[in-house]
């Protein structure tokens, strides 16, 4: 057996068990241990307890019998009780006879034949038990063991298995069950039977109330049940309305949604689920599981296999931290791993009707296997993740009407994958693991996971045996993901991101999973794109945008407040969902090009249950990452203000790419019932304790053109003078009064100034260094206020000249400053004729080039002014370009080739010219001068609008970043600096000033 193993590991690893390997394994085993008894009779069909079978009647005459074999062309009509076998390999036929209840136990089995326990057209009606019996093998700590050990192994046969169960297999309450009650009314009719197995979903957050099992007490044909016990933890059986005044119990048929079609019931009614069924298979229960989770297993292989698996109880199942060792397993059926080639798909393969509970490794496995049929069943405490696509090569499944609750992490050292660990953040053994998008996964509920709900994981290769398959899942386009419900999670109730990737390149098979975050951006033909060095490439406009639709979420996120959704992702259209009483903010992620439309939210619904989680940051709707996904149509129910801390509709700190934000013009339709649009976040040199660790800015002015906070058309800024001096201002917060403790919805328009780079910093994206804003009075006698961001680099230098690494826990003291985060994000809005001067403070020397952008200042009545450091021992010179934020140093380079100089309609360039004074500079309304103080090494710029380019503006989108802010640069350096160097030198230029 051991030199078996050995081969099988050299075809990639020791649990890969084709059949011939398996036959082998078993062979080998029969030849060691005792002799093989076959099944004879004259006839081709034969009854078990025939005197002519040559099959064992009582545990007699099976000394030193190690085998019982089902020889080919022979079919056993099984119409007894047999005592316990050792190994049962069936390569003829075996049909359980329906005229009474039958018990089979059998150490393990193996089938290349076929085994029958009633029919499509006639379900078994009888109880029929299974029972895998064999010793716990490999007590040591390795992650493989023989797979024959309580394994019903099928290799190239076939197994039907139809129990009679006139269902449903789930419902859901239609009445509210307090707790102790023993009566409970379902949503629909049931015929289930006195004794079955019940399961009821908690209602309520995650450890706050779990799964309950009871037994049923009589039978039961209609809506009302009665309970052996009852629960002890409460249960939300009502249907709950959106109407004009928030949720009740009763429908408003006047109520008009923003937008049609629109989700207005919220149903966050228990599940109620059958765990008994008349055909059970099960795992002995014995010390091997009640001590070492040593259950049965069930391995499909090879595509000539068929199994349809309907109306069946699997329990006591799976084998803790063993791979492939799993209730139910569809194994390599659809690829050739050594070429990677495909093979067809497993059409006919379902598991439907069927309950599986008690497992100590995952619930229902399909791994590298296509076309399997995952319909109306539920999983029931289950160890690592439930229903597990494994290999992100699994294509064309369909998963459907599942019910799933109480998912756990295995004990440490049972752990197959890192990601179904108890310390994952936002995630962790969830209920339905998916790694490919080209699945169907409709109408599922589940709950009560640790983890979440659904964990959608698109990497961007394949994995593990599969690694040769030339498939790039987080490319491939998404077929259907509709109707799912999570609920009472830890974690997000469903998660579009943290995808694994293999880190052991030995056994792929066997690594732990790391997780990275990388965006599923499908391209229309689900193929990657290629930048020019090879690598992946997210933007090469062959980007397809995905739906999800109709989920319902509540009651999740309470392990970090992470709400009902997180996502890392590219042009998603979320619709029609309905979320509830999640904890912390309900939509989250990094995302490009997406909407949320036609979504009801509730902050805090009707089913109060335990109440909200102390010490959990209050709920949020949606927060939009800097308007990279446009809410519209949507509505708000029970957000309220809550002072000083993230609450309300709208998230707020995640504006922090633009000084100025506008995105928010594509927000539209949204309404807000017993809500508040949200809290105005502050940036932490704004808050009122500013820890040294944090140095970023968050958009200064946010357009609110809808007028969610106040008045139509106004910004919302920070409530300081530095950006509502001068303005025409309301104060807001939370309630009519308007004491400013929300910031100011102000009079626009605003301008922003961004994207920094100097000879002294030179980073493109992620400019670092302090900067001191000062805004002057017109006059420029008067300071009205300072914009400060301290340094936001990722480490720091102590007093004794060491580098340490920035920590928010462990900032650094007074008079020094890093940023852990976020610390390239420093920009500041400024207002129509502000007059303001620039400082890098921590520079070591006076910048001798600068170059920034500056938004929304377009319009021939736009202007500002603006005092920039330059090095004063150099004369400078400059100019505005529009819109050419990612190549602004053309003009610099090659002027003579630049594609604006030729659109003079309006000028796309403006070059600077030196003024004789300030004053000259302050009196000149063309924009072209500007005034050198050498001594204080300043140079002052009158900002004047209508600096665009025609051409390139009528290509962007009117509602675009682009379209909407009319961006424009300004590049100052040193006169007669890079002369006679092209557009692709820019590096030497810079380093040529930085040398003089």
């Amino acid at each position: 057996m051991r030199a078996t193993a050995q081969a099988a590991e050299a075809d990639h690893s020791s649990h890969v068990l084709l059949a011939q390997a398996l036959a082998s394994t078993a062979e080998a085993h029969t030849a060691a241990n005792g002799t093989r008894l076959v099944a004879t009779a004259e006839a081709t069909t034969v009854r078990w307890s025939a005197a002519n079978s040559g099959l064992p009647k009582t545990a007699t005459d099976l000394r030193g019998v190690s085998e019982v074999v089902i020889p080919s062309g022979t079919t056993v009509i099984l119409d007894m009780d047999p005592p316990s076998l050792p190994a049962l390999t069936i390569k003829g036929a075996l049909v359980f006879e329906d005229r009474r209840d039958v018990k089979l136990s059998a150490r393990n089995i193996l089938l290349t034949g076929r085994l029958e326990i009633g029919s499509a057209a006639a379900p078994f009606t009888h109880q029929a038990t299974i029972t895998l019996t064999g010793l716990r093998t490999n007590t040591d700590t390795t992650v493989d063991n023989d797979g024959i050990s309580r394994g019903f192994n099928v290799v190239g046969g076939s197994l039907l298995l139809y129990g009679q169960f006139t269902g449903p297999t789930w419902t859901q309450l239609n009445q509210h069950l307090p707790s102790y009650t023993r009566t409970a009314t379902l949503k629909n009719g049931v015929s289930w039977r006195k004794g079955d197995q019940l399961i009821f979903a908690p209602t309520d957050f995650y450890q706050q109330a779990t799964t309950e099992q009871v037994t049923l007490a009589q039978n039961a044909s209609g809506t009302n049940i009665t309970l052996g016990s009852g629960l002890k933890t409460a249960r939300w059986g009502r249907l709950q309305y959106l109407t004009d005044q928030g949720m009740s119990l009763q429908p408003q048929s006047s109520f008009a949604p923003p937008s049609t079609p629109f989700p207005t019931v919220l149903d966050s009614r228990a599940e109620v689920g059958n765990l008994s069924r008349r055909i059970v298979i099960q795992g002995a229960n014995d010390d091997a599981w009640n001590h070492h989770g040593f259950g049965a297993h069930m391995l499909i292989m090879g595509l000539d296999s068929k199994v349809v698996v309907d109306g069946v109880e699997f329990r006591r199942v799976g084998q803790a931290g063993k791979l492939a060792r799993y209730p139910i397993h569809w194994h390599l059926l659809s690829y050739d791993i050594n070429t990677g080639l495909q093979r067809g798909d497993a059409t006919g393969h379902v598991i439907r009707n069927s309950a599986i509970w008690d497992s100590a490794q995952r619930c229902i496995v399909i791994h590298s296997t296509n076309g399997v049929q995952v319909r109306n069943n539920i999983c029931y405490n289950i160890k690592g993740h439930a229903i597990f696509l494994e290999d992100a090569t699994e294509r064309r499944n369909v998963i459907s009407d599942n019910l799933v609750l109480k998912v756990r992490s295995p004990n440490a050292d049972k752990l197959l994958k890192v990601h179904e660990g108890s310390q994952v953040y936002e995630a962790g053994p969830s209920a339905v693991w998916m790694t490919n998008p080209d699945n169907t996964l409709t109408n599922n509920h589940t709950g009560d996971a640790l983890g979440n709900g659904l964990w959608l994981a698109f990497p961007e290769r394949t994995l593990g045996l599969s690694r040769k398959v030339a498939l790039y899942p987080r490319f491939i386009k998404l077929k259907q993901i509709e109707g799912n419900v999570s609920h009472s999670t830890g974690g997000p109730g469903q998660l579009m991101d943290l995808t694994p990737q293999d880190d052991n390149n030995a056994r792929p098979e066997a690594s732990p999973g790391t997780l990275v975050s990388t965006a599923y951006n499908p391209m229309g033909d689900s193929k990657p794109c290629y930048d020019g060095n090879g690598n992946f490439w997210d933007y090469c406009g062959r980007q397809t945008t995905f739906t999800v639709k109709g989920s319902t979420i509540y009651k999740t996120g309470i392990v970090g407040a992470t709400g009902a959704y997180r996502n890392h992702t590219g042009k998603p259209n979320y619709q029609e969902w309905v979320t509830a009483d999640n904890a912390g903010t309900y939509f989250a992620g990094a995302v490009t090009n997406g909407v949320i439309q036609r979504v009801l939210l509730v902050g805090h619904s009707l089913n109060v249950g335990k109440g909200y989680p102390s010490r959990v940051t209050p709920p949020v709707g949606l927060a939009t990452y800097h308007s990279a996904v446009d809410m519209k149509n949507n509505v708000f129910v029970n957000f309220p203000f809550k002072k000083d801390t993230p609450s309300g509709a709208f998230m707020t700190d995640d504006y922090y790419l633009r000084p100025l934000e506008k995105g928010t013009i594509r927000n539209n339709g949204n309404r807000m019932i017993n809500s508040h649009p949200g809290y105005r976040s502050l940036p932490p040199m704004l808050q009122a304790v500013h820890n040294r660790a944090e140095n970023w800015v968050l958009s200064g002015a946010l357009w609110d053109p809808y007028g969610y906070w106040g008045p139509k058309n106004y910004y919302v800024v920070h409530n300081v003078p530095f950006l509502t001096s001068g303005r025409r201002c309301v104060a807001l917060d939370g309630s009519t009064a308007g004491d400013g403790l929300n910031g100011s919805a102000c009079e626009g328009p605003y301008y922003g100034v961004s994207s920094f780079q100097t000879d002294v910093d030179s980073s493109r994206f992620t400019f670092s260094a302090a900067m001191r804003v000062e805004r002057q009075n017109e006059a420029g006698d008067t300071l009205i206020d300072v914009w400060n961001i301290d340094d936001g680099y990722d480490k720091w230098v102590d007093s004794q000249g060491v580098t340490q690494n920035c920590d928010f826990r462990n900032p650094p003291p007074d008079g020094y400053a890093c940023s852990w985060k976020l610390g390239w994000m420093r920009h500041f809005a400024v207002v129509p004729k502000g007059r303001y001067a620039l400082r890098f403070p921590t520079h070591a020397r006076q910048p001798r080039f600068v170059t920034f952008d500056v938004d929304n200042a377009y319009r021939t009545t736009d202007e500002f002014v603006i005092a920039i450091p330059f090095d004063g021992r150099f004369t400078a010179a400059g100019y505005i370009i529009a819109g050419r934020r990612f190549n602004r140093e053309y003009p610099l380079l090659d002027a003579a080739n630049n594609p604006d100089s030729t659109d003079a309609t309006p000028t796309a360039t403006r070059y600077f010219v030196h003024a004789n004074s300030l004053n000259e500079v302050m009196a000149d309304r063309t924009g072209k001068l500007v005034w050198q103080d050498r001594g204080s090494n300043l140079l002052w710029i009158r900002y004047t609008g209508s600096v665009y380019s025609a051409q390139a503006q009528a290509k962007e989108s009117p509602r675009s970043e682009a379209g909407l802010n009319y961006a424009s640069s300004v590049f100052v350096y040193p006169q007669g600096a890079c002369a006679g160097m092209d557009r692709s030198q820019f590096d030497a230029c810079l380093a040529s000033i930085q040398a003089m």
